[in-house]
């Protein structure tokens, strides 16, 4: 991986910005479900998703803070990487999660049982989410390269 602090502090504020759109964006899909009809069970697989997006920011920004520090003091630490493709992971995990939970609200409202709105609520959020995640620094290198 590129060990450029440039490039690393690029990512950190792109994975920061990601952070806090996972956030905002699982407390807004919270705040508009309680009157949309659904199961039970999606209902609560719905807020589980939320509550996971919730606490991936707080993972995100901890680790932010850490790798920042680092590059600042051991620019060369093997751990930036580490921490780096941690956050990649988690990113992904939730966008998965996100992407199964999609596939259940579509099957539930083709069911009919669930309201159309509440598939449109999500297919919003998780645009605005993927379009924060953010690049990959080992593309950088091939851009550079």
């Amino acid at each position: 991986m590129k060990t450029d602090p440039q490039t690393i502090l690029r990512f950190l504020t792109e994975a920061r910005n990601c952070a806090m759109q996972m956030m905002q964006n699982g407390s807004y899909i919270l705040n508009e479900l309680p009157p949309l009809r659904m199961t039970d069970a999606l209902r609560k697989k719905i807020e589980a998703l939320c509550i996971s997006l919730i606490d991936s920011k707080h993972d995100l920004i901890h680790e932010i803070f850490e790798i920042d520090e680092l590059v600042a003091t051991m620019p060369e630490s093997p751990a930036i990487t580490q921490g780096i493709e941690r956050m990649q992971q988690w990113i992904f995990m939730a966008t998965m999660s996100f992407h199964d939970c999609i596939k259940d609200v579509q099957r539930a409202v083709e069911l009919d049982e669930a309201d159309g709105l509440l598939s449109l609520l999500l297919m919003e959020s998780a645009v605005n989410i993927l379009s924060t995640v953010p690049s990959d620094p080992e593309g950088e290198d091939e851009k550079d390269g």
